[in-house]
């Protein structure tokens, strides 16, 4: 309803990560999923990787640790291509706490 691709995909990656903080994991999927194919759209190539995080942890937060670690290696592909060093770092840093989780330090 808003008119704006860009706006509306940063509307949809903050409702994921507000859903992530309340645990709802199922929501924040889908609204993360949507967030990248959004920013993907948009050839935001950051954005896109932060969205990507967001739906890794989702998946980790549904103890889905194969795909989430494999979601996670891909949104630290494309947070590298995009070089915003905050997004590497947040994106490196859900994959190291999911490989934690399955005991491998």
């Amino acid at each position: 309803e808003m008119g704006n691709d860009r706006l509306l995909a940063y509307a949809l990656g903050g409702r994921a990560e507000v859903r992530l903080l309340k645990e709802d994991y199922d929501l924040a999927r889908v609204l993360a999923s949507r967030a990248a194919d959004a920013f993907r759209a948009l050839q935001d190539v950051a954005s896109e990787a932060h969205a990507l995080r967001l739906y890794g942890q989702a998946l980790h937060g549904q103890q889905a640790y194969t795909p989430a670690l494999e979601t996670l290696s891909s949104a630290i592909a494309l947070a590298q291509d995009s070089a915003v060093r905050r997004i590497v770092g947040e994106c490196g840093l859900a994959r190291a706490r999911c490989l934690i989780d399955l005991g491998d330090k």
